[in-house]
């Protein structure tokens, strides 16, 4: 059990998206016990057990088919019907979904960089800076950021979890880097992809997108220019802006007229 809670802990601290199993409850003759616990994660790996064979298999299906739930639920198998067995007996498990912080993953740690790692937590995202300059991809200079890389960047691209509630910010500092990232990224699963850039800038870097194989649907997902039009010039300001746009995503508010993004596409 001490095993159990322990890796939990872990999961919950590299924000790994899963559901904790717990046998609830049981009637008649079952290999699941009663408080049994399992830990399956949204790759597929399970720790622990809920009784193991077909009732176990079950469970697990169960739990990767309903992981985006907020909530907790509980499903009952009866051994003789639904999981193969001939037991006869009755197991119920509690499925309690955990890790689902939406992630930010910003590449480039330079003034703008780190003014939205130290934003970006107080907006609940769980945030990782990658960076390829050691100078820049130090814990002390990124406090409030949960994770910080340095290395080059398609080798830290290994290191890196995405899925549906993953935001990408890019802004490196060289427009070579930009590109092999945004690259990688538009062949991951994410929500939103951000590259910091111009109007002039945007129009060179769709380019090189299309260039590179990508359909004009794909590139038409990121977002570039990046962030409201608030007049914003500072590091922190151009941050904020960029926050506001994170957000608007999120609870899936209406770009038109504020986003730089929508308000360039409209004027071409």
């Amino acid at each position: 059990m001490k095993e159990i809670y322990q890796k939990l802990a872990e999961a919950i601290e590299q924000n790994r998206s899963g559901v904790l199993l717990t046998v609830i409850d049981v009637k008649g003759s079952s290999p699941g016990k009663m408080g049994g616990k399992m830990l399956v994660f949204e790759d597929g790996e399970h720790f622990g057990t809920v009784g193991g064979g077909q009732i176990e298999y079950l469970a697990i299906q169960e739990a990767l088919d309903n992981m985006s739930r907020n909530a907790a639920w509980r499903n009952s198998y009866v051994l003789s019907e639904d999981a193969g067995m001939l037991c006869g007996g009755k197991v119920e498990i509690l499925y309690e979904p955990f890790g689902q912080k939406e992630k930010l993953i910003i590449f480039g740690a330079g003034h703008v960089g780190s003014a939205l790692a130290d934003l970006a937590p107080k907006a609940n995202f769980y945030t990782t800076v990658v960076d390829n300059r050691p100078e820049y991809a130090r814990e002390e200079r990124l406090p409030a950021a949960h994770r910080v890389l340095c290395g080059d960047y398609p080798q830290v691209f290994e290191e890196l979890r995405f899925d549906e509630n993953t935001y990408i910010m890019v802004m490196t500092h060289g427009h070579g880097f930009d590109q092999i990232i945004a690259d990688y990224c538009l062949k991951q699963p994410f929500k939103y992809l951000g590259v910091i850039g111009s109007r002039k800038k945007a129009r060179t870097f769709f380019k090189e997108l299309t260039e590179a194989g990508h359909t004009q649907e794909e590139i038409a997902r990121v977002f570039m220019p990046v962030g409201f039009d608030i007049g914003a010039e500072t590091p922190f300001e151009i941050a904020i802006s960029i926050m506001a746009e994170l957000i608007a995503v999120r609870y899936e508010k209406p770009l038109e007229g504020r986003s730089l993004k929508k308000l360039v596409a409209k004027k071409e």
